[in-house]
């Protein structure tokens, strides 16, 4: 199989291993040796327990994998002060990731923040302009 099919096919299994369930480091670090990217897995698994990742789009380009993926959520503990309010979230983001060694070992991610905010009841929705 050659590279590109395998990081493919490495990320979705590493999206379904990580969906619903409880993310804890020793599953993390079956997938990834990226710590910012463990950190960040830990924050959100705090904040919304369990939550669901589900892939809408992904590319491989050499040791890279680029998703267009949504999270969904129960925010059932504190995130970045906010304490649970037991809304449901529905993010969508983007992520790339760098695979070598068959292991995740850096990403970058972009997530619509403004949204969360809305959907936690922090910020009123923003209308567009007539």
């Amino acid at each position: 199989m050659n590279s590109l099919k395998k990081n493919r096919e490495f990320i979705i299994n590493y999206f379904n291993a990580m969906s619903g369930n409880e993310k804890t480091r020793e599953l993390c670090e079956k997938y990834t040796s990226d710590e910012n990217l463990i950190e960040h897995i830990e924050f959100f698994e705090g904040a919304f327990p369990k939550y669901e990742l589900f892939i809408e789009e992904i590319m491989t380009e050499g040791n890279k994998v680029l998703i267009q993926a949504r999270l969904n959520g129960t925010h059932a503990g504190e995130f970045n002060g906010i304490p649970p309010t037991g809304r449901k979230i529905d993010l969508p983001f983007a992520i790339r990731y760098t695979m070598e060694n068959g292991l995740i070992t850096d990403h970058w991610l972009i997530a619509d923040q403004m949204l969360l905010m809305e959907q936690l009841g922090v910020m009123e929705p923003q209308t567009a302009a007539n």
